[in-house]
């Protein structure tokens, strides 16, 4: 009783039209994206593979440079996570040891020493 539910509710396939399914008049290279749509999409794919390859060199770097911040502290005795004085709780001081002009910036690169404007 089931199985004759099923096969009556269940429509019988219909031959496929000999142009594929497409309207007449259409051929499938007007539907298909051809070259031009591959070139397009592998330009993108590429695209983000290029992104995502600057992104990951440009965080090791911030890493870099944080872990070698890190071990310039320790070497100059500054305290860190062990209960030491941490960055700003002393007086202000500039990279070349006299007071800081105050608006919170140093004026040599964080690790390097080399010039440019960094943010504390």
């Amino acid at each position: 009783m089931l199985l004759s539910l099923v096969l009556a509710t269940t429509p019988s396939p219909t031959p496929t039209p000999s142009n594929g399914g497409l309207k007449p008049g259409l051929s499938f290279e007007q539907v298909t994206p051809g070259t031009l749509g591959f070139l397009a999409t592998f330009a993108l794919a590429v695209a983000g593979l290029l992104l995502i390859r600057s992104m990951n060199k440009r965080l090791r770097r911030i890493r870099h440079r944080a872990m070698l911040e890190e071990r310039a502290a320790a070497e100059r005795g500054e305290g860190g996570a062990d209960g030491g004085s941490g960055p700003g709780d002393g007086p202000d001081v500039g990279p070349d040891g006299g007071p800081a002009d105050g608006d919170g910036w140093r004026d040599t690169g964080p690790v390097t020493g080399q010039p440019g404007r960094t943010r504390r």
